[in-house]
């Protein structure tokens, strides 16, 4: 799969910045530092994507192709030029996310948490789970976890260990974050609109205000 080119200004030589996950990352900021050249001009467009965020690592762009007249493939590309680096086939599809953390790439899609290494696309280990709306991955620790109207359930993205669970949260209405330690949820917390926080090493709750 060949990129298109069409730009009188390419991609700086060595971009710089990261999008590992819905809102940049685990603190859900939305905000990160990138080198981008002085005027968006077109770099390059590849047919990898289709309607599924990607997310951004170390000079590489990670993406799904789930839809059904594709493979149900994850897909690496060039950040600079858009050349394909590996495609590994889940034959999944529907709704799915991806996060990038620890040298994984990991999917979630329907009941299935799948890690690929982040170079290579090899399937590293895969876990079944509750179902998924979210996906947040902590880089200090390398936990992923993984929200869903029924709580959240944390695993360690180097092995696949689940490591807690909690259903004190649920009907989840974002993506949690974390920060300092803590795991924070807005969700349904015994019949009652919550904010919620949770240890990020256990997930013992620490407080909840309505």
């Amino acid at each position: 799969m060949l990129p298109l080119l069409d730009s009188d200004t390419p991609l700086p030589d060595d971009p710089t910045g990261e999008w590992t996950q819905y809102g940049a990352n685990g603190a859900n900021t939305f905000a990160t530092d990138v080198s981008a050249p002085p005027q968006g001009n077109l770099a390059w467009t590849s047919d990898a994507f289709t309607r599924w965020r990607p997310a951004v690592s170390d000079g590489t762009v990670y993406t799904t192709n789930f839809d059904p007249s594709n493979d149900g493939s994850a897909i690496a590309l060039d950040a600079q030029d858009g050349t394909e680096q590996w495609r590994t086939t889940l034959d999944a599809s529907g709704d799915n996310v991806i996060v990038v953390v620890d040298d994984r790439c990991v999917v979630a899609y329907g009941e299935e948490l799948v890690a690929l290494d982040s170079q290579t696309g090899e399937q590293i280990w895969t876990e079944s789970i509750n179902e998924v709306e979210q996906l947040v991955a902590d880089k200090a620790t390398g936990t992923v976890l993984v929200a869903s109207d029924r709580g959240i359930e944390a695993y360690r993205a180097a092995d696949g260990e689940r490591r807690w669970e909690t259903d004190t949260a649920r009907q989840l209405v974002h993506a949690p974050a974390v920060y300092d330690g803590r795991v924070f949820a807005v969700g349904d917390v015994d019949g009652s609109p919550s904010l919620a926080a949770f240890s990020l090493e256990d997930g013992s709750d620490r407080w909840q205000s309505e």
